[in-house]
């Protein structure tokens, strides 16, 4: 998906989503992340949704705890897990249930699917797309799963990025490492950039300290993972 690549900030996934739930038939996603607090706050886990802030607020106020909600998910080992509102209808508390089967009748919403990836370096980050449609054959389900796994990716290698530009590394701490990316000694490195031995391993030592790893060998590898060189 080309527009998918493009997109460089999680506001320009926005379009990119929303054309993948249309096309499969839902009405409305989110993208968020987990573990849930303990007292859930679906607006605190939000990174991106279609959902109306009345949802949003109402949902909120029903209360779910973080262990109501786990099994709301319904997670299983595979990727991609398929709900409809009759899972709600033995409920470990019925009354939130009625408001939950009220709110989502509401904004015409019986059915959903959740996509999740457990990436290494934080929470897991999930896809969910809800709305009123037929079952997904299998086929179908399969081809969603692809899709949302590649969003989800690309949500953690934004994110990632986000992170490194806060961690504000210099253009000269850039081309370190890039350099060392690129399998270049320290002595190389310090040549090509004009620079002494010991203000190569101050660089080094620097990009480790602002990206919190031990060596610039993780750096680099954190650095090629999330795509901020290549």
């Amino acid at each position: 998906m080309a527009e998918l690549q493009q997109a460089q900030s999680l506001e320009a996934l926005r379009p990119v989503i929303s054309s993948i739930a249309t096309s499969f038939g839902f009405r409305f996603y989110k993208v968020y992340k987990s573990p849930i607090p303990a007292v859930g706050s679906l607006r605190d886990l939000l990174l991106l949704t279609d959902l109306p802030d009345a949802f949003i607020e109402t949902f909120d106020t029903i209360g779910y705890t973080s262990d109501e909600l786990a099994r709301m998910r319904f997670v299983n080992r595979s990727q991609l897990t398929e709900w409809t509102v009759d899972h709600l209808l033995e409920p470990a508390d019925s009354g939130k249930n009625e408001r939950l089967l009220d709110l989502l009748g509401l904004y015409g919403i019986d059915r959903g699917v959740y996509v999740n990836i457990a990436p290494v370096d934080g929470p897991v980050r999930i896809l969910s797309f809800f709305g009123r449609r037929d079952p997904l054959p299998v086929q179908v389900a399969e081809h969603l799963t692809v899709l949302a796994v590649q969003v989800l990716h690309h949500v953690s290698r934004i994110q990632m990025r986000r992170e490194w530009d806060d961690a504000g590394l210099t253009s000269l701490e850039i081309e370190c490492l890039l350099l060392a990316s690129q399998g270049h000694e320290a002595h190389e490195i310090g040549r090509r950039l004009g620079l002494s031995g010991r203000t190569v391993l101050y660089l080094a030592n620097s990009v480790c300290s602002k990206l919190k790893v031990s060596t610039l060998d993780q750096a680099v590898a954190e650095a090629l993972r999330c795509g901020f060189i290549t």
